[in-house]
């Protein structure tokens, strides 16, 4: 058969103790105290540690969380210049298209200026044409 008894160490005052048998007590009461006190020393360093670790973890996971965000950022950024970029030629052909103003037509004689801006609107177009629709089928795709 096994048990478990719980005792104390501490020792009551005796009403009738001497005066050397108090200061023993008094020895026995403070080695008591020194044993819980070591005991709390050591859980309060436990739980420092583990606490520590946890703030670690926890500071690491922020962190890499806040590096994935940027990085998100910056690819939104990126992503919405080129989409900007690349809408610039087709708007430039849309006004060719409209018609050259008259000023750039009477610049150079015969008007080859103004062949040459559609000409250059024109290869933009057939350069980006591929990458835009690439771009807006992905939209599409998103927005399912």
């Amino acid at each position: 058969m096994t048990g478990r008894v719980n005792g104390h160490k501490w020792q009551p005052w005796r009403p009738r103790a001497t005066a050397g048998q108090k200061i023993e007590i008094l020895h026995e009461q403070v080695d008591i105290l020194q044993e819980r006190i070591d005991r709390l020393h050591a859980l309060v360093d436990q739980n420092e540690v583990s606490l520590r670790a946890e703030i670690r973890k926890t500071a690491d996971g922020i962190t890499s969380q806040i590096r994935q965000l940027e990085s998100d950022l910056r690819g939104e950024r990126t992503q919405a210049s080129q989409v900007d970029a690349r809408g610039f030629g087709p708007i430039a052909f849309g006004i060719v298209l409209t018609g050259i103003p008259d000023e750039l037509a009477g610049v150079t004689p015969g008007g080859w200026l103004g062949w040459l801006v559609v000409a250059i609107s024109g290869y933009w177009i057939i350069r980006v044409s591929p990458q835009w629709l690439r771009d807006y089928q992905l939209a599409l795709k998103d927005t399912r």
